[in-house]
């Protein structure tokens, strides 16, 4: 600060006198007028550079949300997901969690980004993309189905999906959404029909993934009434074939196997903790009348793997994904389990979810 020197002289007369003292007025003024533009200016520099170590916060922030989410949607980091790094002169610390519960097939990424001494939070409620197992049925292909489809039940649980035209005839019913990347014609779809969309990707089937995270393992086909699962989410891997009789689904878990899968009976979940899945590398068939549960998923680098599904099947609580549907039946019933979302998925080591 600038330091002024003010001498006053005692007057020799009084019109001299009354010259000094507008002088000395005219001063005072004129350094009030000097100050105040020096602490103006200052405060416009410390304000500036405040906005600069807020600006560094923001971006951190920034940086955060971008960060978790890569790193669970891209990356398939499990959730709940939580990290810190440093970037640059500033670090950010990131919380992934499933925000199904709030609003369906989303997640929500909260971030703090820190520069300097000060911080910025950001939170980013995020839709996770669709995947197979998020339909009732989701077909690889076009769909075309001759006979009756009927999909969830009370306007709930039936969303279907095409890579192609979807093409429903008869009675079918969707209850719920349908989606397809080309025209969609059904007789009564209860949500909204969603045609021309972009695609969404069938995951690869990564057979020595499963192999190497496998609890059980077996060579050579395998034939089981029903099946129970040792662990939660225990992974069980078939080099081969299976054939699921009738029987009583207990526990939770995925089976993964390299050749076909085969359903000759009814399979019913022992209580509602329960869940399962069946990946299958050759295809699915389900026997007539036979009343299932789980998710079941057959695909191949061909694009041909098919679903076979004959007359009076019911799948009450799952959903099937395939290259390919074979409707050879006269009804079919399909209603997907709302409980599906990213947490199961990756629980369940579903394809897009954690391989």
């Amino acid at each position: 600060m600038s330091t002024w020197r003010i001498t006053i002289s005692r007057p020799q007369r009084a019109s001299r006198g009354s010259v000094s003292i507008a002088a000395l007025v005219t001063l005072v003024v004129g350094l009030t007028i000097v100050l105040g533009l020096m602490v103006a200016t200052n405060g416009v520099f410390l304000s500036g550079k405040r906005q600069v170590v807020l600006c560094g916060a923001r971006s951190q922030a920034e940086a955060s949300v971008n960060y978790g989410y890569w790193q669970v949607i891209k990356n398939h980091a499990l959730v709940p997901y939580s990290n810190s790094r440093n970037l640059g002169g500033g670090s950010f610390s990131v919380t992934v969690t499933d925000n199904g519960a709030n609003i369906p097939g989303t997640i929500a990424v909260a971030g703090v980004g820190v520069n300097g001494s000060d911080s910025v939070a950001r939170l980013v409620v995020s839709a996770v993309p669709k995947t197979p197992f998020d339909f009732a049925l989701a077909c690889n292909s076009t769909l075309s189905v001759g006979t009756t489809v009927v999909t969830g039940s009370s306007g709930a649980n039936g969303d279907v999906y095409a890579n192609g035209w979807l093409i429903l005839s008869l009675f079918s019913v969707v209850n719920g959404n349908a989606t397809a990347t080309g025209p969609i014609s059904a007789p009564l779809i209860t949500g909204t029909a969603f045609a021309s969309q972009p695609a969404i990707t069938f995951p690869a089937i990564n057979t020595t993934y499963y192999q190497n995270i496998a609890n059980r393992s077996y060579t050579g086909s395998q034939s089981w009434s029903g099946f129970t699962f040792l662990a939660p989410y225990e992974v069980v891997f078939v080099s081969g074939s299976v054939t699921l009789n009738t029987g009583t689904i207990s526990g939770t878990g995925t089976i993964v196997c390299t050749g076909q899968l085969s359903v000759n009976g009814s399979l019913t979940y022992g209580s509602s903790s329960c869940k399962m899945a069946v990946i299958a590398a050759q295809g699915i068939s389900v026997a007539a009348n036979c009343s299932i549960a789980g998710f079941y998923y057959t695909h191949n680098g061909s694009g041909t793997a098919m679903a076979t599904l004959n007359t009076g099947v019911v799948a009450s609580s799952g959903g099937i994904g395939a290259d390919q549907i074979n409707d050879a039946g006269i009804l079919v019933t399909l209603i997907h389990d709302p409980a599906m979302n990213i947490t199961l998925g990756q629980a369940l080591h579903l394809p897009g979810y954690t391989n």
